[in-house]
């Protein structure tokens, strides 16, 4: 058997407002004017007529400004900047000072890592602030001898050379 099952409908009903402010009221149905379809049609063909004019207007007004402003110049490129001269005498004389340096360290036994931190323009400056260093220093012994690298390990020499190709070819060791 089949049974058939109603539901029932429901009532759709606005809510009832007690409220008569004009804000509760749709704006159509204000000032007792009921709304009408018609001229509410032909209140938006009008609005949209009278906006495609506007913007037509508009274009043309666009179109007359720019035909009558003139055409803005071309800015001329700016000039490349000039390259700086070159002091060539500057640097000459600071590659002698530089110079001078040097071979003063050099001359007094320091390290060339002192180049940095000796004062001077002229050479006999130089010379003078190294000879006032090498006295400051005093009788600091100063190496130039390279300290051997741990991880290239020789054998050590043979007391008795003459002997120590013999040595090599019998497979002896020290």
């Amino acid at each position: 058997m089949e049974e058939t099952t109603t539901i029932p409908a429901v009532q759709e009903t606005a809510p009832e407002t007690t409220e008569t402010t004009p804000a509760a009221i749709p704006p159509w149905e204000r000032d007792g004017v009921d709304f009408n379809p018609e001229t509410a049609w032909n209140l938006i063909q009008n609005l949209r007529a009278d906006n495609s004019a506007l913007r037509a207007e508009k274009a043309k007004i666009v179109e007359d400004l720019a035909a009558q402003a003139p055409e803005p110049e071309p800015e001329p490129e700016p000039a490349p900047p000039a390259e700086p001269e070159h002091d060539y005498a500057a640097e000459l004389a600071a590659a002698q000072v530089e110079n001078a340096k040097l071979r003063a360290l050099a001359a007094a036994g320091l390290s060339l890592d002192l180049a940095a931190v000796v004062a001077g323009s002229t050479a006999d400056e130089v010379e003078a602030n190294i000879s006032k260093l090498r006295e400051s220093i005093g009788g600091a012994p100063v190496s130039r001898e390279v300290p051997p690298n741990p991880a290239q390990v020789a054998e050590p020499a043979p007391a008795n050379t003459a002997l120590s190709w013999l040595d090599a070819v019998r497979g002896n060791r020290y």
